[in-house]
């Protein structure tokens, strides 16, 4: 059983972003255990190739040329970030909740400098968010602004989304307001949809 859990994770280190180092510790000492094989040309090779894939890796943080559909990408946070915060000064005393995993919710938490709450306000399991002492029911009848994230879109204009059925099950109203588009030399790279949720209750 041991054996097969192991060799899961390493098969999906490969394949999920945020899992590639995992295997890390698997790549030093192969390095040295293939270091007896190697000669001095397949070093040459695999120099070159290490410096066309370092150079192919900045162009792409730098300058963004392959849009990454997944929210496993550094590219327009900030700018999420600051739409969300006018949309909540055009509704006071609402909080702020995502529920795409944890991380919209995570980095709006870090940008924000105030709680921003996940699945758990849908009664729903959140990772990390169910061990950081939030009480929800200080949160009844509150508003909330709900942001929700689109890393597939389709649609490339400023439309409105329909609301997902699970935020009527703790809200009496779901309103759509302009989503957020994220841009990258006038093209839109993200999108995240946004709604006005009224009378909050808790689970």
């Amino acid at each position: 059983m041991l054996f097969y859990s192991d060799f899961h994770w390493i098969f999906f280190s490969f394949i999920y972003w945020v899992k590639l180092n995992w295997m890390m510790p698997g790549y030093l000492s192969g390095i040295i255990w293939v270091s007896r094989f190697w000669n001095k040309k397949w070093l040459r090779y695999q120099l070159i190739f290490s410096v066309v894939l370092h150079l192919v890796l900045a162009l792409e943080i730098l300058f963004y040329i392959v849009p990454i559909r997944s929210d496993d990408t550094w590219y327009g946070w900030p700018e999420l970030a600051m739409q969300v915060e006018k949309r909540q000064k055009k509704y006071p005393d609402t909080f702020i909740f995502s529920a795409d995993d944890y991380k919209t919710s995570a980095v709006l938490n870090f940008y924000l400098h105030q709680m921003v709450y996940s699945k758990n306000v849908l009664g729903e399991r959140a990772l990390q968010f169910d061990f950081i002492g939030t009480d929800l029911h200080l949160l009844n009848g509150r508003n909330a602004i709900f942001v929700d994230s689109n890393p597939r879109f389709q649609d490339m204009k400023n439309e409105h989304s329909d609301p997902p059925a699970v935020l009527y099950t703790r809200f009496d109203q779901v309103v759509p307001l302009d989503p957020v588009l994220i841009e990258r030399n006038g093209k839109p790279v993200r999108k995240f949809s946004v709604f006005l949720c009224r009378n909050y209750h808790a689970p």
